[in-house]
């Protein structure tokens, strides 16, 4: 039993860098993309938050900031719905998400 755990921690880190590397390699995630990448972290978005918003403020402009928990934001999101986003906007085969 404690091998079929191993495997399968193995082969999700397996898709989860081959994944990765094609959605960075292809420009497919956003800037502010800080969750599931290399280099990147919490601290990292909130100096690049901060920085953003002093440069404004030494623009004069206004700076407002929202912070909203999306913990449980992915639990509402359905499995057709998310099979389907991930052909149409990240251009991933409907083959690959068969396997």
């Amino acid at each position: 039993v404690s091998i079929l755990s191993f495997l399968s921690k193995f082969l999700e880190k397996v898709i989860l860098a081959q994944l990765n590397l094609y959605l960075s390699s292809n420009s497919l995630l956003g800037e502010g993309q800080s969750g599931y990448r290399s280099d990147h972290s919490v601290e990292t978005l909130l100096i690049s938050m901060f920085d953003n918003g002093l440069q404004a403020m030494d623009e004069g402009d206004v700076v407002a900031v929202l912070l909203l928990d999306m913990s449980t934001a992915f639990d509402m999101v359905g499995h057709e719905r998310l099979l389907e986003d991930l052909c149409g906007d990240f251009f991933i085969h409907e083959q690959t998400l068969k396997w």
